[in-house]
């Protein structure tokens, strides 16, 4: 384990790339550990979906950024799961920010070229969820 000021030793995996066999088999080993879980079609299905998915924040800077927030040697699968939710939530405010900048680029119809996202737009979207930036 690294000492808390300092960045994971390892190279965290490309972007998109997707997970080693050896991090597949881990997650699923430690979930099938846990004596309190009860297993459905479901769960088990969401569980390899996670398992399975390449994510767009590689897992160690996530397990890294986790450490920082306190959480104390999170599982594989506590930091997948932060992955995914973390991934759903950029794409939300990506797609929002998209839409506000369609509707700012309509106002102004004699503009051509390609469309640009702003720190304005990402504000508005930011407002729009009761987030301060």
């Amino acid at each position: 384990m690294s000492a808390p000021n300092q960045l994971p030793t390892t190279a965290p995996p490309t972007y998109g790339a997707p997970p080693s066999a050896a991090v597949v088999q881990r997650i699923k080993a430690q979930s099938a550990q846990d004596p309190n879980r009860r297993k459905t079609r479901d769960q088990e299905g969401c569980l390899n979906s996670i398992a399975n998915f390449a994510p767009a924040i590689p897992d160690g800077t996530a397990r890294y950024i986790m450490n920082r927030a306190g959480v104390n040697d999170p599982t594989d699968m506590a930091v997948r799961t932060v992955n995914v939710a973390t991934q759903k939530v950029m794409t939300e405010l990506f797609t929002d920010m998209m839409l506000v900048s369609q509707m700012r680029g309509r106002q102004k119809p004699n503009e051509v070229g390609r469309r640009v996202m702003t720190m304005e737009d990402l504000e508005q979207v930011l407002r729009e969820r009761d987030v301060r930036p």
